[in-house]
């Protein structure tokens, strides 16, 4: 029991040793901050709790101003991710990638690395979406590119669970191809074959 006793005790006395290296310094609401050992600020917060920068995982930064603007910096220095007015607008990116979106409605992907040359196949397709009226994907390969403009004309492929979607003036005509069986719908719903 005395063993059990003396290593909570050492465990209560470490934690406290390590708590005590940091120092706040407490000028509530208008601002908190966390210094570390040489006197350099590790995180903040003002305005109550509605302006902070605060460490996060891995080396990533945190710097926001609730609920308008969020922005997480990687430990490179590169932002990662963006949110103003989360879901309104956000913006994501990665060493190879970027996304951004307003309100999901309209979307666009890409790569962060120099277009591919005429003729060759990007690693990232660059997407563009205007949802419910414009769909496209460009990758270098006319194949595998697509423009869509519902419900006028065009064609989608690889989305939505079919490997191609094809329309004009929808409902009138539509195609879709999912695993090698054709539907094509003139007019849509009502027949189909």
């Amino acid at each position: 029991m005395n063993f059990l006793r003396f290593i909570a005790f050492a465990a209560f006395a470490a934690e406290s040793v390590v708590c005590a290296r940091a120092e706040e310094l407490n000028a509530w609401p208008a601002r908190v901050a966390e210094t570390d050992d040489a006197g350099d600020v590790v995180s903040w917060t003002a305005a109550g709790p509605l302006l902070y920068d605060q460490p996060a995982e891995s080396g990533a930064r945190l710097v926001g101003f609730r609920p308008v603007f969020a922005n997480w910096t990687g430990p490179d220095g590169a932002t990662l991710e963006t949110d103003v007015l989360y879901p309104l607008f956000v913006y994501r990116t990665n060493a190879e990638t970027y996304r951004w979106s307003f309100f999901e409605l309209i979307n666009k992907t890409g790569s962060r690395e120099p277009h591919a040359p005429a003729g060759a196949s990007r690693l990232t397709p660059e997407t563009f979406d205007l949802w419910p009226f414009w769909f496209s994907r460009d990758t270098g390969q006319p194949e595998e590119s697509y423009h869509a403009l519902f419900p006028l004309f065009g064609t989608i492929k690889s989305r939505f669970g079919y490997d191609r979607i094809d329309f004009t003036l929808f409902p009138l005509y539509g195609r879709a191809d999912k695993n090698g069986a054709i539907t094509t719908a003139t007019p849509w719903p009502f027949v189909k074959t």
